[in-house]
């Protein structure tokens, strides 16, 4: 999916996790929720830095 978007499109893959996995809790999802707190930060400071 992420080859078919702009180049600045990022992927980020969770095997065999269920949809919503974020709100089940444990370690799956601390990791992921952690994984997609730091892409959001690494890009709004790209944004600002622009």
């Amino acid at each position: 999916m992420a080859d078919a978007w702009p180049t600045d499109a990022e992927l980020l893959e969770v095997p065999l996790a269920p949809h919503g996995l974020i709100h089940f809790g444990g370690p799956l999802a601390t990791r992921s929720m952690a994984e997609i707190q730091a892409w959001l930060e690494r890009r709004l400071t790209a944004l600002e830095a622009a």
